[in-house]
């Protein structure tokens, strides 16, 4: 998810997301919200609904299977039932949920399932060729998103992250000569 709506989570629901601000060592939510911001409203109303009752801690939330995961710390047997109902019927919804844009979506895919509407769909296998040299990259566009992932020529990734930070970081150490668009 992106950085901005991933903060307005954290301000928004500063007990549900404490981890956030931990390294992935000390909590999985150190490493972000691992989803399309497609899913921002559904996590959002989520996290109203499970803001009403005390200590509740997500512990990790991400995309698996073309679905939501949301998952919390333990939880006080009192109103144990009623918070699992409550993540179950937001992750239901992220199953027809775009994951991407937000919009009425379905399971897509036959490796790596992912919710998504049919022009998100289009669009995730862009992908950008890059020749430097004798070497040749692929850089993978997660469907419109501005996250990208790029592999060398034995398919072995060898950055995983933001296209921006993609340009600055590593862009001018591979000497670019030649973009070819696939």
């Amino acid at each position: 998810m992106q950085k901005s709506l991933e903060l307005k989570l954290v301000e928004k629901y500063p007990n549900i997301f404490k981890g956030y601000h931990k390294s992935p060592r000390e909590s999985a939510m150190g490493m972000g919200i691992a989803c399309g911001k497609g899913w921002y409203n559904l996590i959002d109303k989520l996290c109203e609904e499970l803001s009403v009752y005390p200590d509740i801690e997500a512990t990790q939330v991400k995309e698996k299977f073309g679905g939501l995961r949301f998952y919390i710390g333990g939880v006080k047997e009192a109103y144990m039932d009623k918070v699992y109902e409550t993540i179950a019927k937001y992750e239901s919804l992220s199953f027809r949920t775009c994951e991407i844009c937000g919009e009425k979506g379905s399971r897509k895919g036959d490796g790596w399932v992912r919710t998504m509407c049919t022009p998100c769909e289009k669009q995730r296998d862009l992908s950008l060729k890059i020749t430097s040299g004798s070497c040749k990259y692929q850089i993978q566009n997660f469907a419109g998103t501005t996250e990208i992932q790029i592999f060398d020529e034995d398919t072995k990734v060898i950055f995983k992250g933001e296209f921006n930070d993609f340009m600055k970081l590593v862009a001018p150490r591979l000497a670019l000569e030649e973009l070819e668009y696939e």
